[in-house]
């Protein structure tokens, strides 16, 4: 089973996961955000980091944070593995680094007001 928990009061994040939503064809990925039961039951049953706040992904009960994730969400999405492993050539330190700079202003980059909607059929793909 493939989740990606995800921060559902970022914008831009709501956003990232509409689109993913809509290139997962296969239907693959099922989504959950941090303010989930799920998550805290998680919490509690796995090890999973306190301290992340904008990304968690677990494919195959491995658990990614930050640029892993963004790569493993994005190898399983539009199917480049081998295109996608590439990023993986960057050292995770300056991945997770120009991820956590982002992930510090990502809240600033899209307004609050900016609303996204969420509909129906992506809505069945949620775990509460």
């Amino acid at each position: 089973m493939r989740v990606l928990i995800y921060d559902g009061d970022c914008i831009f994040c709501s956003r990232y996961i509409k689109l993913l939503y809509r290139f997962d064809k296969k239907q693959r990925i099922f989504y959950s955000d941090f303010n989930s039961k799920f998550y805290e039951n998680l919490k509690i049953t796995r090890k999973i980091d306190p301290d992340i706040d904008s990304i968690v992904y677990i494919k195959n009960q491995h658990i990614y944070y930050r640029s892993t994730a963004i790569i493993e969400i994005l190898k399983d999405v539009f199917h480049f593995g081998l295109f996608f492993n590439l990023l993986y050539l960057c050292p995770k330190f300056i991945r997770d680094f120009l991820y956590n700079s982002f992930a510090k202003v990502r809240h600033k980059v899209i307004k609050k007001n900016d609303a996204c909607q969420l509909d129906y059929e992506f809505r069945k793909r949620m775990i509460k």
